[in-house]
């Protein structure tokens, strides 16, 4: 990753980072230093956020999150732009012992949703639930998980919005699991 940047000016500048905003287990949510109105996610060091794992075990499906690799959680976001509209861009890296990747995405005004309104908006898109925190777009063969509460908003207009799922092309396995057909192969949505 560092000789990407090297060759392609992808180094982030710190300076651009404002006042810490949040801290999760997955990114340092930093204010913009700049009137842009953008929140800059930074991984932590070493790491490269998080995707979803499946193991199969006595014939069960079992979803967990592990971490990813840098091109993971690339196409998590570019995933999540195509699915939701989404303006999550890719910054940079942050140079070090163990790099840092950037993204960053707007600034948004809203209050937490109710888990029925949020419900409403995937089936609406075409997801299905397939337990608690996990949905499964048949249509696409895309598999959505950690869709707690606090991983969206309800935007002044009752517009709910993403703001920290992961998102993973389905294996044959999962689609099997939740009783669907096997997604496309050829399927060019993450290419």
């Amino acid at each position: 990753m560092t000789e990407w940047a090297e060759k392609n000016d992808g180094f982030f500048k710190i300076a651009k980072l404002g006042d810490l905003f949040d801290q999760g287990g997955e990114h340092l949510v930093y204010e913009s230093s700049e009137a842009d109105n953008r929140f800059f996610k930074v991984t932590h060091p070493g790491q490269a956020g998080l995707c979803l794992a499946t193991k199969m075990i006595g014939g069960d499906l079992h979803v967990a999150q592990t971490s990813a690799t840098p091109i993971d959680y690339l196409r998590r976001f570019i995933c999540v732009n195509q699915i939701f509209g989404d303006q999550v861009r890719f910054e940079g890296m942050i140079d070090g012992d163990q790099p840092s990747l950037v993204i960053s995405q707007p600034k948004l005004e809203g209050t937490l949703p109710e888990a029925m309104a949020i419900n409403e908006m995937l089936k609406g898109i075409g997801f299905q639930r397939t337990d608690l925190l996990m949905w499964y777009h048949p249509g696409i063969g895309i598999a959505l998980g950690d869709t707690k509460r606090a991983n969206f908003l309800q935007t002044p207009d009752a517009a709910v919005v993403p703001i920290d799922v992961l998102t993973q092309r389905a294996t044959p396995d999962m689609a099997a699991a939740w009783g669907f057909p096997p997604p496309d192969e050829d399927d060019e949505f993450f290419d």
